[in-house]
């Protein structure tokens, strides 16, 4: 191609340049295909808003003023100059020495300085969209009916915090209308960031501010020309010394009291759970020290040294033995050990108290009183702080070092077993998105295995998917799991990985996908075939949507599908047993509309045009229905509308289907690269068949230019055909 010819980086990200007339529908004009509820009037955003930490406030913070003092200085809004640039922190250290409760605390004293506060937790990809999407529902920059992608909810929060505005336009652009004051303020946390790499794709621009909390030091320098931030110590001594007496609150005993804090190593986190165990042990220093723990001075740093992998940091081998000999876990009842080992196994952010009671009493307890043994055992780890408890939310948390001194502490046959429980657990609470198989399969079927793909299902899903992360990362540590467990927990990992694909992901499904092909292709199992097939099926999907044609290619060979010999049979059969379950207008299960969809594509093929239209018009109004505005699936949708009523001569309104779909698709052009050249090159072809020669070169070579860069095919754009880019998008899309 000439070298006039548009790079992608040239590409606008809205693609106003393709748009170079209004092109709206003529009015009078009969629509099949209305416009895009979008457009409302102007509403006013809620503000102030803030989403804190759920966490109720510590009541015993004490110190850390001069960090304070910092953090006041660097984050909080300057009164006299507006749109000043982003000002960012971030405190870095190890676990426990105080990151996220310095946090806390900065957002409780200065809430009242911004119009708007986020906390969300960074330590993964699934949190941040998760916490995003609800900064979005918050703002009510989408209400719940619109909020179906986590990825296009993300880019309407930051394209807020670019430009923070308190009213939002009836075509979604923020404005600020008939007002002359400053934009709205706000800050973000960002908590327990400890791979700061994937923060890039959530990073705000604007005049915000972000705290970032980390382990890892370089948190202070990313996304910044500066280094902006510090690395927390263990307190001194003194600040040691002052923090226990002050936690204590007993009688003056200067120096037991310092014998005691100087064994904490200076970790406020040890500190201020040894001080909980005296308050509510009502013990006096001499008799916790002398009486009830004679063993607490004995240090070997060397056998708490493996907990943490290191033998050179003086103060993780202090603090590892702190830990031991504060939590005195090994002194715990059994039941209540137990049940700290299966929390163990848990995302330790959010975990829900019914879940967890129904994971006790089927795994942990036995005899008449159950659920009293787990109030019991759930009690003892509230009274010795080894867990928190959210009243509100229902909710249990607990602190990533105590789950990791637990694991430590547990054999091989022990955490087998606690890891086949929660994946049992997981499995049985996990709606199911698996197709009706084609013979009864071994495994137990999970929950609402009725209501597969369905919408309805994602809030669910969102609570149990961190957990499933959680077991993930424990894998490589599990010896010798049975192989009901293996083909199990692949089973789990690949509905985790397409709920992911629903909510909007097109990359990085934190290599779930990988670990359950990998499981499955070593084991035997009856279910095995049908499972991998689903794998490679999903993979090839993935592929193709990220223009990963080799990929895509092996996956597809891998799979075989039996719609290729009864295809319009098994999807009218399939359509039918969905209209009698959910009716004919059904709104909830996005499958009807893929069902519906690919009805369309196989009569069209046939020449069968108004069978195909028919059905590519239900399949857009069920997905409209079914996911609201601005949705991947719809934007498909929408260029199958476009490719009818070109046929029809309805030029304008294709038009618009045309510039909707490619607004959808701009939200992630990386991904969709793909399915944006197509629908520009059909742009550019009916842009020339109205005589609008100008618009119509500059669409073809935009999409002449994203096909080579997809497919390495340097051709001449005139001799492009439609044909040359239904090759380069998924067979189904077709």
């Amino acid at each position: 191609m000439g070298s006039d010819s548009p790079t992608t980086s040239e590409l606008p990200r809205h693609f106003e340049e393709l748009v170079l007339s209004s092109d709206k529908t003529t009015e009078g004009s009969e629509l099949v295909y209305p416009p895009s509820p979008e457009t409302k009037s102007c509403r006013t955003l809620n503000l102030p808003c803030f989403l804190l930490s759920t966490h109720s406030a510590n009541e015993d913070f004490y110190g850390r003023e001069d960090i304070l003092e910092r953090l006041a200085a660097e984050l909080l809004p300057s009164k006299n100059t507006s749109g000043s640039g982003l000002r960012q922190f971030a405190l870095c250290g190890l676990g426990g020495i105080g990151k996220t409760e310095i946090a806390r605390e900065f957002s409780r004293r200065y809430k009242d300085s911004y119009d708007a506060v986020f906390w969300v937790v960074a330590d993964g990809i699934a949190k941040l969209d998760h916490h995003y999407q609800q900064i979005s529902l918050a703002l009510t920059l989408e209400d719940q009916s619109e909020c179906k992608s986590q990825v296009i909810s993300r880019e309407l929060v930051k394209r807020w915090l670019s430009n923070p505005q308190t009213h939002l336009s009836g075509t979604g652009e923020l404005v600020n209308p008939g007002q002359t004051s400053s934009e709205a303020t706000w800050l973000l946390i960002l908590d327990n960031a400890d791979d700061p790499m994937i923060l890039a794709n959530y990073w705000p621009q604007g005049s915000g501010s972000v705290l970032v909390t980390s382990r890892d030091p370089l948190a202070k320098s990313m996304f910044t020309s500066r280094t902006s931030g510090l690395d927390l110590g263990p307190l001194s001594q003194e600040d040691s010394l002052s923090l226990f007496k002050y936690l204590t609150v007993n009688e003056p005993e200067d120096d037991t009291a310092r014998q005691i804090s100087n064994v904490l190593g200076g970790f406020p986190l040890a500190i201020s759970q040894m001080a909980a165990i005296l308050r509510r042990r009502d013990l006096t220093l001499s008799q916790f020290l002398y009486l009830d723990h004679p063993e607490f001075l004995y240090q070997d740093y060397e056998e708490h040294a493996s907990l943490y992998g290191t033998k050179f940091d003086t103060n993780l081998l202090s603090y590892s033995h702190s830990l031991s000999t504060v939590w005195a876990v090994e002194n715990l009842r059994p039941k209540t050990r137990r049940l700290l080992e299966l929390i163990s196994f848990l995302d330790p952010d959010a975990i829900g108290d019914d879940f967890l009671m129904e994971a006790s009493v089927k795994f942990l307890a036995d005899g008449e009183f159950k659920r009293l043994y787990y109030g019991g055992a759930r009690g003892d780890l509230l009274r010795l702080s080894l867990i928190q408890k959210d009243k509100r939310n229902r909710q249990i948390s607990i602190h990533r070092l105590v789950q990791d001194l637990i694991l430590a502490t547990m054999d091989v046959e022990t955490k087998q077993l606690r890891f086949d429980q929660v994946v049992q657990l997981l499995w049985k609470n996990w709606p199911s998105a698996l197709p009706k198989p084609s013979k009864e399969p071994e495994l137990s079927q999970p929950m609402s295995s009725g209501n597969r793909l369905c919408v309805i299902r994602w809030s669910v899903c969102a609570g149990l998917y961190p957990h499933i992360l959680r077991i993930h990362q424990l894998w490589p540590n599990i010896s010798h799991p049975s192989e009901a467990t293996r083909i199990l927990f692949a089973t789990l990992l690949n509905e985790a990985a397409w709920y992911q694909k629903e909510r909007g992901r097109t990359r990085q499904f934190d290599g779930v996908f990988e670990t359950a092909r990998s499981i499955c292709e070593s084991l035997t199992h009856a279910d095995r075939d049908s499972l991998l097939a689903d794998i490679y099926f999903r993979l090839g999907a993935i592929a193709m949507g990220a223009s990963e044609f080799h990929s895509s290619r092996i996956y597809k060979e891998q799979f075989t599908s039996p719609m290729q010999s009864e295809g319009n049979t098994l999807l009218l059969e399939s359509l039918a047993s969905r209209e009698a379950a959910l009716d004919k207008n059904d709104t909830e299960s996005l499958p009807t509309g893929q069902i519906l969809s690919v009805l369309g594509n196989l009569y069209a093929a046939k020449g069968q045009w108004g069978e195909s239209f028919e059905y590519h018009q239900r399949a857009w109004h069920q997905m409209r229905g079914t996911l609201r505005d601005r949705d991947f699936y719809i934007a498909n949708g929408n260029h199958k509308a476009a490719e009818h009523l070109i046929r029809l001569g309805r030029n304008e309104e294709a038009i618009e289907m045309i510039n909707e779909a490619l607004d959808i698709w701009s939200v992630d052009p990386s991904a969709h690269k793909n399915k944006i050249a197509r629908t520009t090159f059909l742009k550019g072809k009916l842009l020339e068949s109205m005589g609008k020669t100008q618009e119509s070169s500059i669409a073809n070579r935009v999409a002449g230019s994203l096909r080579e860069k997809i497919t390495k095919d340097d051709r001449d754009v005139e001799s492009l055909t439609m044909e040359d880019f239904h090759g380069i998008v998924a067979f189904w899309a077709r």
